[in-house]
Parts: structure tokens; sequence; C-alpha cells
């Protein structure tokens, strides 16, 4: 009888080692079979390390991006790798062609862009749409600015809402109310 709990207490430490890694090799599987980014993080255990995987959520941005072409003050056309489309800017409308503003919003996207990489932010995180003509309908960011919001702020675009106000709309409104106050672009072209 005592050879017996002998072996099973020497078999004790090799059962707790099994467990570990059975547990930490079904962690790894779910986590790839859900898709999700893993990142590794490092916790020893007393007599072993252990690896535990913490899932991360994904990006909600679609990026990085290279814009091909400025079509206007709230179109471009980007190669995004999978995706190479046009994209219309959500929440605002700028002068269009042959409308006082134009050449100016067109240019302050430039400006904005400035040959830099851009992310696409979509309405609903994660979750692409398209308009009445076929364009990808995007928050455009660079280095974590909302350029929507930029050109409001800049006053070549009111706050857009005819199709709601979207996620900042408390942020677009402060926007252009601060544009109109210092009749910057568009506020400061119209007549008193």
């Amino acid at each position: 009888m005592s050879s017996r709990k002998r072996s099973s207490q020497r078999r004790s430490p090799q059962r707790a080692t099994f467990l570990w890694l059975a547990l930490i090799g079904l962690a790894f599987w779910i986590g790839r079979e859900t898709g999700l980014r893993e990142e590794i993080v490092r916790n020893e255990a007393p007599g072993f390390p252990v690896e535990f995987i913490e899932p991360k959520p994904k990006s909600s941005l679609l990026g990085p991006c290279r814009v091909l072409r400025i079509i206007d003050g709230d179109t471009v056309d980007v190669d995004c790798g999978e995706l190479k489309d046009r994209v219309r800017l959500l929440h605002i409308d700028t002068p269009e062609r042959k409308e006082p503003g134009f050449s100016a919003a067109k240019a302050a996207l430039r400006g904005l862009i400035d040959n830099r990489e851009i992310f696409l932010d979509f309405e609903e995180p994660g979750e692409l749409k398209r308009g009445k003509y076929g364009r990808v309908l995007a928050y455009l960011q660079v280095d974590g600015r909302n350029l929507n919001l930029e050109m409001v702020r800049m006053g070549w675009t009111g706050f857009y809402t005819r199709f709601g106000t979207g996620r900042f709309g408390t942020e677009f409104e402060r926007a252009q109310r601060e544009a109109r106050s210092a009749r910057r672009g568009i506020w400061g072209m119209q007549a008193n």
C-alpha cells in the first residue's frame, strides 16, 4: 500500500505540469480559432514558467492607407492594400467645384494629409459601409487626429447632419461653433 502512495505522489507534479500545459494549449487554440490577436504575457508560477494568452480586440481602424488622389474637400481615393476605393468623409460637406471655397477646402484637406499614411475609421467601428454613390463612408485619421473634425474646425465645412450626428457629434458641434465665431473658412466668406 505504501508503494502505491509513493507512486501517486511522484505523479502529482507531472499531472500538475500536464494540466498547466493542457490549459495553455487550450487557451492558445481558442485564441487562434476566434481570430483574436494574442499577446503573450509572462508570469512565473512556483517552480516553472507559465505563459498566458491575453486576447486583444481587433482594431476598429483600417489601414495604413495611402491617399492616391484628393477629389475635393470631402472625398479622396485611397489604397489600403486589401481596399482600393473612393472614400466620402463622414459628417462634412465642403463646397463643390465652382462654389466659393472649393479650392481652399481641397487645399486644406491636402495640407492635413500631407502625404502621410491615413487610417479609415467607420461610424460603427470595424464595419465598412457605403453611401448612395457606392463610396466608402469613413472618418480619416492621421496621427490620431480626426481629419473630418479638423475640416470643420478650420471652417471649410459645417457639421453635416442630414444622416444623423454620428459618434463624434458633440465634438463636431463644438468645432463648428469655434470656426463660426472665429469666422474661419466659409464662415468668413459669408456676408454679415
